[in-house]
């Protein structure tokens, strides 16, 4: 699960191996992202605060 801003009434979830920024549009909150979630540039940062595991 994903937890906005540690607000718990903001918390998602979302299958293995998606894409975070999918699962953030899917709940209405967008982030810029030129290369749309390819991972390139580095507009749709976040920071993963624990957990998480390895970076793809």
């Amino acid at each position: 699960s994903i937890s906005i801003n540690d607000d718990p009434d903001r918390t998602l979830s979302t299958n293995s191996g998606g894409k975070l920024l999918n699962t953030l549009a899917d709940a209405g909150i967008f982030l810029s992202s030129a290369c749309g979630g390819g991972g390139t540039c580095g507009q749709c940062r976040c920071r993963v605060v624990e957990g998480g595991g390895s970076m793809l």
